[in-house]
């Protein structure tokens, strides 16, 4: 996206519509309204724009133009719709969010798996250490037993 693709909140029909939360619709007569294609130049009956609100979040706004002049039923469609996309918006960004949440969980997983390695191979050095230990001390006794024995 580039930077003259945002528009402001309030700024034009796409920053009126995100500002108010709620569609605009402007008719206009075969040449009032042009819209520049890139490819062409069209003049459509009707320019709207439509805020992607979700539990009163703004997720975007969807902007078109329709040859035809919109009825209230058309328009009533258009609103479901957004309303309709704006659930789709929400739930890819969770699904996103818990993809991400799970990245980090696997993370620390193998993280907290690596350290319980590490402390079980340090608890069986100790535990070695100790045997060892234990077994000098044993060595030792029966080295002062044998020495006393002699004597």
């Amino acid at each position: 996206m580039c930077s003259s693709d945002l528009f402001k909140v309030g700024e034009g029909l796409v920053g009126e519509a995100a500002a108010l939360r709620r569609g605009l619709f402007i008719d206009g007569g075969t040449t009032a309204l042009a819209l520049d294609t890139g490819v062409g130049v069209l003049h459509p009956q009707t320019l709207f724009s439509l805020p992607l609100v979700h539990r009163e979040n703004l997720l975007g706004v969807l902007t078109g133009a329709s040859h035809a002049s919109l009825g209230s039923r058309e328009r009533a469609w258009l609103e479901q719709t957004a309303a309709g996309v704006a659930v789709g918006l929400h739930a890819v960004r969770q699904f996103h969010e818990l993809k991400e949440l799970s990245r980090q969980l696997n993370d620390r997983s193998r993280k907290i798996e690596a350290q319980n390695r590490e402390l079980e191979r340090a608890s069986r050095l100790k535990r070695s250490e100790e045997h060892t230990s234990e077994l000098q001390s044993l060595a030792y006794l029966v080295c002062r037993l044998l020495l006393e024995k002699k004597k």
